[in-house]
């Protein structure tokens, strides 16, 4: 029985890895997948990113170009920093202060999640 209960052990540790990165890919997909359905949908990814800014002197919110628009709209007060951006993707922002750069792209709040997820099963992480 103790034998067994190592074995199943075991195959559960080596599988968490596996479990990790199979998560983070089906993630990326659907939240990708997410925000392009509903570009209006960046707003409040922006909204929780210029939090982040606060007190800070705005020099741009730079934005995927297709939702630009939609995005200056949204943004009463701070719409006139919005800038687009082809190499943000739709689902995220970067905000230029003065003092240098916040990025909340959705790729950089991904692998946030992604290093989480790599460090909670146990696989090393470069």
């Amino acid at each position: 029985a103790a034998e067994g209960q190592r074995i199943r052990d075991q195959v559960a540790g080596d599988a968490a890895p596996v479990v990790a990165r199979a998560t983070m890919l089906a993630v990326r997909r659907i939240v990708g997948e997410y925000y392009q359905e509903d570009p209006g949908r960046t707003s409040a990814a922006i909204q929780e990113a210029l939090a982040a800014a606060s007190g800070q002197e705005i020099l741009a919110i730079r934005v995927h170009p297709d939702v630009a628009g939609r995005v200056a709209a949204s943004l009463v007060e701070a719409g006139h920093y919005v800038a687009p951006d082809e190499g943000v993707d739709i689902g995220g922002c970067i905000i230029d202060v003065r003092e240098g750069t916040i990025d909340a792209g959705l790729s950089t709040r991904l692998d946030l999640m992604q290093l989480a997820l790599t460090r909670a099963s146990g696989e090393p992480h470069s």
